[in-house]
């Protein structure tokens, strides 16, 4: 393993454990926060929200009855094929993951304003190109 490898290996360790120190107030997991993000932003169907989180169908399934229980997300029908379900975030889902997200949001600020910014983006930048690539590759073998 290389040095880089090393280095980003404990941001990400780091990054999940600041993650789940500020959503345990907004009482989320961080697999969760990913998923009602999803589905605040649009993505509704259960099969793509198993595809973006690296996920098994049926672990999919869990973690949304767990979000419909708790009323941040719907399931709906759909008129054009029954077999569909999509999913739509409340009100209260909504609000929930705006809470959560302004939370992480302030949490990264604070650690990132010690940082040079544009040298930061700019590596964040390529290394979301390549782990996008990574994962696209994975998924098509």
């Amino acid at each position: 393993m290389t040095n880089g490898a090393r280095m980003l290996g404990l941001a990400v360790a780091r990054l999940t454990r600041l993650l789940e120190l500020v959503l345990t107030g907004d009482d989320l997991s961080v697999a969760q926060y990913r998923m009602l993000g999803l589905i605040v932003h649009g993505e509704t169907a259960s099969s793509r929200l198993a595809e973006y989180l690296a996920v098994s169908p049926s672990g999919i399934t869990l973690a949304v009855d767990g979000l419909v229980e708790r009323g941040l997300v719907v399931r709906e029908l759909d008129p054009d094929d029954r077999r569909r379900t999509p999913l739509r975030a409340t009100r209260a889902g909504k609000r929930a993951w705006e809470q959560a997200d302004s939370a992480v949001t302030e949490a990264l600020d604070d650690v990132t304003a010690k940082i040079d910014a544009p040298e930061l983006l700019d590596a964040l930048e390529r290394w979301n190109h390549a782990f996008r690539n990574y994962i696209y590759a994975r998924r098509d073998d």
